[in-house]
């Protein structure tokens, strides 16, 4: 920002000099991690654990988005405990002891999630992450870091322009590369200066083989997927609007309203839901906040909010509809969600299969209206429907076909051994693979792990909800409803950080495959922020984070609302509140990512002191 925010509190002329000198020390990793951290992205070929192998089917994963951010994250996070430890004083010690019972609930969700971690099945997963996330432990760690820290190194209002600084060179170049994306261009993936920046030397073979997951119309710049750029449009929409609209300084006024148009550029490039209800939920506590601001001044609120209408709406018709693209599927979505869940729903009755057992050496395959079973009989395979009757299998080289009109849509591909004998099959149904079956003279017919080629059965887990909803919000319903009944296993501690993959029922092939349309589909998020607490670290520390951001926003409000005017530092405060506020709303349907995680905790350690700050203000 151009222009520093002033600030009602007397500043020494000690650090009136080091301002004066530049930007403070300990403010340094704060910027990184705000302003270049979440733009890293370069490929490392990560080698799976066996626990990771059984679930995702790889032997090596290609992370584009995270190992390297995670680096930089961690070496940063030892970097500010170094700071914290040369520099902490008795000042800052009362700060937190002013913050305690953020500072407490911060530890209890610290706590339950170190002991999920040491309890955990998957100890190398919980601490470290699943190779393509890297959320485990350690990373929990340094997001509570960043929050202390960010509460110690702002110690001035002025220094939330460096805060500034850095998320607007972050939405700059976000958009930079978001309006190549929306065009169809990806500048990292089809230019050599990007193809660089990805591929290290030793994976320069590797540049045919592996891309960027690309949709075009879909904006995800640096930050893995278009819904983690949705909660990214969540943060930063209310708070460059909030700071445009009432900052009295003309130059901020111009240099924030760039920005808050750059972050709606994002944030409906996304075409993320969440991040849309994330901004929703800030604007209604805005409104809520700024209720007798806005009476006052309606002249001037109701043109700017007309004229901002006018743009979106612009930007929509120049795009060809592409702006609002998701909006009617997301009130279609919120009004099945309010009907209720149809009891008599039964998804078995919407798939062509209803159900799979191996028994006695045969594979049965339940249809909508027969039964379909293949076994083996002097090392051949045949076929027979549910009165016996035999099928005729038709051989066509690699594929098997059944000359049965009742079962027109099966098929069978040939997998062979390493003699090139026939050894399995993958089921084919309208033309996608779907299940697997191995074939020996001792065990008959049976389902198995395509990967690890162990023995597999069809699991039917228990569900909550949704019923006849499983594809609500893009399968959510489906998820959501099978996330829900693992919390009962999660009331005090969780399964461990980044571990969600290992628990989901991954083998509810039957229920993927209507929520999806195929049943080989790895569910490894909950699309939720707060089953994916719940569910890694446990009830309790999910209760320790409500209770830290619930605090906080109470604390916002009873500081802010209902004002008829308001000074620079409650103008920061506010924004910062409600840039929280939107990611957290967005994450009803996104989960926690390392792109942009850390931005969230270090805002809120901001708004704490802020927070803190005006308190005194009003004090004195």
């Amino acid at each position: 920002m151009s222009q520093t925010i002033q600030t009602n509190q007397a500043t020494s002329p000690k650090r009136q000099t080091a301002i004066k000198k530049g930007i403070p020390l300990s403010s340094i990793p704060t910027m990184l991690l705000l302003g270049i951290v979440p733009l890293i992205t370069r490929l490392k070929v990560m080698d799976a654990t066996e626990e990771v192998k059984a679930v995702f089917k790889q032997a090596q994963i290609a992370d584009f988005f995270s190992y390297h951010k995670a680096t930089f994250i961690l070496l940063l996070a030892v970097t500010m405990l170094v700071i914290l430890f040369f520099s902490f004083s008795k000042e800052d010690l009362q700060k937190y002891k002013e913050l305690k019972v953020f500072v407490e609930a911060l530890g209890g969700f610290l706590v339950f999630s170190l002991l999920s971690t040491f309890f955990s099945p998957y100890k190398e997963t919980a601490l470290w992450g699943v190779p393509g996330r890297m959320e485990g432990m350690l990373m929990i760690g340094a997001y509570g870091l960043m929050m202390l820290y960010a509460i110690y190194s702002f110690k001035e209002a002025k220094h939330y322009t460096y805060i500034i600084i850095s998320l607007s060179f972050l939405v700059g170049v976000l958009t930079f590369l978001g309006i190549f994306e929306y065009v169809g261009h990806n500048l990292l993936s089809s230019t050599d200066l990007g193809l660089k920046l990805l591929f290290p030397a030793e994976y320069e073979q590797l540049k045919s083989m592996l891309q960027l997951e690309y949709t075009e119309g879909k904006v995800y710049g640096t930050l893995y997927h278009y819904n983690y750029m949705g909660s990214f449009g969540a943060l930063m929409v209310p708070l460059f609007a909030t700071l445009c609209l009432y900052l009295k300084d003309i130059k901020a006024k111009v240099y924030c309203g760039f920005f808050m148009l750059c972050s709606l550029f994002l944030l409906f490039g996304s075409t993320s839901r969440g991040g849309l209800i994330g901004v929703a939920l800030a604007f209604a506590v805005a409104v809520l906040i700024f209720s007798k601001n806005i009476l006052k001044n309606w002249k001037f609120t109701l043109p700017v909010a007309l004229a901002l209408v006018v743009v979106v709406v612009g930007l929509n018709v120049m795009t060809g509809g592409t702006i609002f693209e998701r909006i009617p599927s997301l009130i279609k979505d919120i009004g099945i969600s309010l009907s209720g869940s149809d009891q008599d729903f039964d998804y078995k009755d919407h798939i062509p299969v209803r159900d799979i057992t191996c028994q006695d050496g045969k594979a049965i395959l339940v249809t909508q209206t027969d039964e379909l079973h293949l076994q083996l009989e002097n090392g051949e395979l045949k076929a027979y429907d549910q009165n016996q009757a035999a099928i005729k299998l038709i051989d066509q080289g690699d594929m098997v076909t059944l000359a049965d009109e009742r079962f027109s849509l099966f098929t069978l591909t040939k997998v062979y051994d390493t003699d090139n004998n026939w050894a399995a099959f993958t089921l084919v149904i309208n033309g996608r693979n779907t299940f697997v079956f191995r074939m020996n003279d001792q065990e008959g017919v049976y389902m198995i792990n395509s990967f690890t080629q162990e023995k597999e059965d069809i699991a039917y887990p228990e569900t909550f909800g949704f019923q006849g909803k499983e594809r609500l919000g893009s399968a959510r319903g489906y998820i959501w409803s099978r996330s829900i009944p693992m919390l009962k296993n999660t009331l005090f501690i969780g399964h461990g950080p980044d571990t969600y993959p290992m628990e989901f029922p991954q083998n509810d092939y039957l229920g993927k495959y209507y929520a999806y349309n195929t049943p080989n589909m790895i569910v490894d998020k909950p699309h939720n922020l707060y089953l994916q607490i719940g569910i890694n670290q446990g009830i309790v520390a999910l209760v320790g984070f409500l209770v830290l951001v619930g605090a906080y926003i109470i604390q916002s409000l009873r500081l802010y609302i209902f004002k008829r005017r308001y000074v620079k530092e409650e103008i920061i405060g506010i924004a910062t509140m409600l840039s929280v506020v939107g990611y957290l709303g967005a994450g009803l349907f996104n989960d926690s990512v390392i792109s942009v995680a850390p931005i969230f905790w270090i805002l809120l350690g901001i708004g704490l002191a802020i927070n803190n700050m005006n308190k005194k203000i009003e004090r004195a």
